[in-house]
């Protein structure tokens, strides 16, 4: 695993902001900022969940119109973005979720017409990507997300926690490269406004641990001047923050203090236009009392990397002073320190006792922050490998501030051992994860929790780890629970059944009525039809070599895979997670249209433990939408794409052990699922995007991604300016940061050429020779061909490199001109074309379907209306090869 060393905010030299990139080489390459001129943040808190609307208003300063601006910017863990829109010059766009391949070419081919357009892409590591296209010159650029999620219980105050990450402003210190001044003075800043409306509940205290804020009781920030003189509402109160710069230095978090926290809740949504789509979200703060039948071995793994120097350390070593006193009789315990390297304490862990106390105590005392990087996976896995026995319950105390690249190895690692590969093989574990500081990655610290069946707690600035070191040193003694299961009871239904109860069992994320879900390795069930298909014969003297079979995937990339019933009600998470006394716990089920369309009352929880059943009966009351958005729904979506993403789905969860897993087509079987479930109620996720357009005239964008781009998405090398982004290499085939071409130039009438165009099919030498292009001889060197063959990309593109230049001898890239090709790559791909049909027309055989896939994505990347062009632009071509 690569480690991250990790700087303060003020150092970062990956600043969010939005921004170009000029330059071809890794030692020119230089960025430029937009101004960004103005934020405004509003959330409103619910009793079980929130919804943030960021709108953030950028200002191209310069006289020329910008191809292609980029800008990441991470969101916590869990959140599902919802929303996402475009204004610009009395222009609003508004985001379509779409799979992501769909939504890049929907996006390539708008900016290809020189439209404005915008592609919001979600990263790896809890990061988002914005790609805009084609911004007018002198005009602010307005970009609004809207995301909703759950609210995280604050053990330290009992509470609730919300958090607002500090990238959201990211113009916090000295840039990596130029701030475009502005050539107007607009009303900068940031303006954050949070409204809580707890329903029946009174707010006790609202604080902020971040910054200072101002706070109203009684109402909200929307109240009308009618309201004003309505009686008190104690369940309802308004934060504000305001800053006279567009500087946020650290996350802003808000603590609130509420009456009924651990009341159990259950509410449900009808979805506003989806026919009998229903959805329930379940939370509740449990309070149990169970013995452990064993006394668990803990293992503390503290960070000791060097961002941990100063403050951050001193709070760590006196939480595991903490810690280490809490620790009850009759555990065994160890401590490893670890950064780039690790080293725990003893080789195994050992009892806890006076002697042991003190050394433990002694070895915390040496804590210095002095072990260089963050690698987490070798320590987690020592904490697995060296465990003392498999009968004794083992609990991992994760202490961090950090992040690490390819958090999903370590993920997968605990997901493997505490889930197991397959039934009867998962360890008896669980690991809980604190983060430390406002630098932490919220993925990280989430992610080992949820991977790890544990929960995740927070501190930042002031903020004190003991209380939420002790509830999780508390949850970690607490005994096991297993066996969880989920009824829904509904309201009696016709006369003839007054007096039965209605039920629907869920269990592992699928219906107990059926117990299993069905795989169909034949194509979605159609009528039967009496008459035969025609037999055809093997030998068709009438066949064209030339002659293609239709390709579904054309129109379905998922259309290869086999079709499989989705649950009459489907849970997330799939399977739930142990339940930890005075902890937040939240459960969502989606019930389907082909679930029963009864009233619902209410929803039972059941789970075993060793001293005997556990039992929760939860009423279910109806939720009103809050500008109907269906956030109950997109909440329950998301939750249940990140189990996809995860390895922990409905999929996964319901068809171990069967044909399904063994299937080498599984990986593409759990995409396709989650994409549906994306679209279905419009949330990003790995395999989907927002993507904000004009109108598309009637038809559906038809454009082949480029080269550049890969099945996950842009890396976020491309958005953070490394020399991937060099005009002509950019991601998706756009014309680089440094080529400013002005929208009207890009025009469908830029690729007409002269009549005289051909089929791929009727490109042979002589009806080369009757348009007027040379015909090059066939004894031409098959080395270059073969070159030109291995220089292609999966997509079909030819990128515009050095080596493809070279073997086609030509000198000077620059001076190709080719009319509407729309970038680099596209030129690059026309001239390797027109190579191979005119210098080697004898090796067809050998390059046809090269060529094949090569004109597909050139006409691709052409406007639909005008695809009859490509044979004048390849003619065109050929006069340079």
């Amino acid at each position: 695993m690569f480690s991250r060393h990790r700087t303060h905010s003020r150092d970062a030299t990956h600043i969010c902001d939005l921004h170009f990139t000029t330059g071809t080489e890794h030692w020119n390459l230089k960025r430029h900022y937009l101004p960004q001129v103005k934020l405004d943040s509003h959330t409103l808190i619910t009793p079980v969940s929130f919804t943030t609307h960021l709108t953030q208003t950028f200002r191209n300063p310069t006289p020329d119109p910008l191809p292609q601006l980029r800008y990441t910017f991470p969101l916590y863990d869990g959140v599902a973005v919802n929303g996402y829109s475009i204004r610009y010059a009395g222009n609003a766009l508004r985001g379509v979720v779409k799979q992501k391949d769909a939504a890049r070419k929907t996006y390539q081919t708008a900016v290809a017409r020189g439209e404005t357009a915008g592609l919001l892409e979600a990263l790896p590591a809890g990061v988002f990507g914005i790609t805009l296209g084609n911004v007018p010159a002198r005009s602010d650029v307005v970009v609004e997300i809207t995301y909703c999620g759950e609210l995280k219980h604050d053990a330290g105050i009992d509470g609730l926690r919300w958090t607002l990450p500090t990238a959201i402003a990211p113009r916090y210190g000295d840039y990596p490269g130029e701030l475009l001044e502005s050539d107007t003075v607009a009303d900068g800043g940031i303006s954050i406004t949070v409204d809580v409306d707890m329903a029946s509940s009174a707010i006790r205290k609202v604080q902020s641990p971040s910054h200072p804020i101002a706070v109203s009781l009684g109402a909200v920030s929307t109240a009308t001047a009618a309201d004003a003189t309505a009686p008190f509402h104690a369940s309802r109160a308004s934060a504000t923050l305001s800053l006279g710069t567009a500087e946020l230095a650290a996350d802003f978090t808000l603590q609130l203090l509420i009456d009924d926290i651990s009341k159990p809740q259950a509410l449900l949504e009808t979805h506003p236009t989806l026919p009998h789509q229903r959805a329930i979200m379940a939370t509740l703060v449990p309070k149990f009392t169970l013995q452990p039948a064993q006394l668990p071995e803990v293992v503390f793994l503290a960070d000791q990397s060097g961002s941990m120097q100063g403050a951050k350390n001193a709070a760590l070593i006196s939480a595991m002073k903490v810690f280490l006193k809490s620790l009850p009789v009759g555990v065994r315990f160890n401590i490893c320190a670890f950064g780039s390297a690790h080293r725990f304490l003893w080789p195994k862990s050992q009892a806890y006792d006076e002697p042991n106390l003190q050394t433990a105590m002694e070895f915390v005392e040496t804590f210095a922050a002095a072990y260089g990087g963050t690698e987490i996976l070798p320590p987690v896995k020592a904490a697995f490998e060296n465990r003392l026995h498999a009968a004794m319950p083992l609990e991992v105390m994760l202490l961090t501030d950090g992040e690490i690249w390819g958090e999903q190895n370590l993920f997968e690692y605990i997901n493997s051992q505490i889930h197991g590969p397959g039934k009867g093989e998962a360890v008896d574990a669980r690991v809980f994860a604190l983060g430390i500081g406002g630098d932490v990655s919220h993925s990280l610290v989430e992610g080992v929790a949820r991977a790890g069946k544990g929960f995740a707690q927070f501190v930042t600035g002031g903020e004190g780890l003991e209380g939420k070191v002790v509830r999780m040193l508390r949850a970690a003694v607490c005994a096991h629970t297993w066996g969880y299961e989920m009824e829904v009871q509904y309201a009696g239904g016709s006369d003839e059944e007054e007096g039965f109860e209605v039920v629907e069992a869920v269990k592992g994320g699928f219906e107990m009525v059926d117990d299993a879900v069905a795989v169909d390795e034949a194509a979605p069930k159609q009528a039967e039809v009496s008459a035969k298909p025609a037999v055809k014969s093997f030998y068709d003297k009438d066949a064209k070599l030339d002659e293609k079979a239709t390709d579904p995937s054309a129109a379905d990339p998922y259309a290869h895979l086999p079709a499989i019933e989705t649950p009459k009600i489907l849970q997330a998470p799939s399977t739930l997670p142990p339940l930890f006394p005075f902890n937040r716990t939240t459960v969502y089920l989606l019930l389907g249209p082909e679930s029963s369309q009864r009233d619902v009352e209410s929803i039972t929880l059941r789970a075993r433990s060793a001293d005997g059943p556990l039992e929760l009966v939860i009423p279910v009351h109806k939720s009103a939408l809050v500008d109907g958005v269906p956030t109950i729904h997109q909440l329950a979506a998301r939750k249940a794409v990140q189990e996809l993403e995860e390895g922990r789905g409905w999929l996964q969860a319901a068809t171990e052990g069967e044909k399904y897993a063994s299937d080498p087509r599984c990986d593409e079987i759990v995409e396709r699922e989650a994409v549906r479930l994306g679209e279905t109620f419009q949330v990003v996720g790995k395999w989907t995007s927002f993507v904000a357009v004009g109108e598309l005239h009637g038809r559906d964008a038809v454009v082949v991604e480029n080269a550049e781009t890969d099945d996950e998405g842009p890396p976020p090398s491309d958005f953070f300016g490394q020399a991937s982004v060099t005009p002509g290499a950019s991601s998706g085939g756009l014309c680089g940061a440094s080529c400013f071409m002005s929208p009207a130039s890009v025009t469908p009438g830029a690729c007409a050429t002269p009549s005289g165009f051909m089929s791929p099919a009727s490109v042979t030498p002589g009806a080369l020779a009757a348009s007027g292009l040379p015909v090059r001889s066939s004894t031409a060197s098959t080395a270059v061909m073969h070159t030109l063959i291995a220089l292609q990309t999966f997509s079909g593109a030819w990128p515009s490199t050095g080596a493809l230049y070279a073997a086609l001898a030509i000198a000077d890239p620059g001076a190709v001109e080719l009319a509407g090709c729309g970038g680099d790559n596209a030129k690059a791909t026309a001239l390797a074309i027109a190579y191979l049909e005119t210098r080697v027309p004898g090796q067809r055989d050998v390059w046809e379907m090269v060529v094949t896939k090569g004109r597909l994505w050139l006409a691709g990347q052409m406007d639909a209306a005008v695809g009859e062009a490509l044979e004048g632009v390849i003619r065109e071509a050929a006069a340079y090869v």
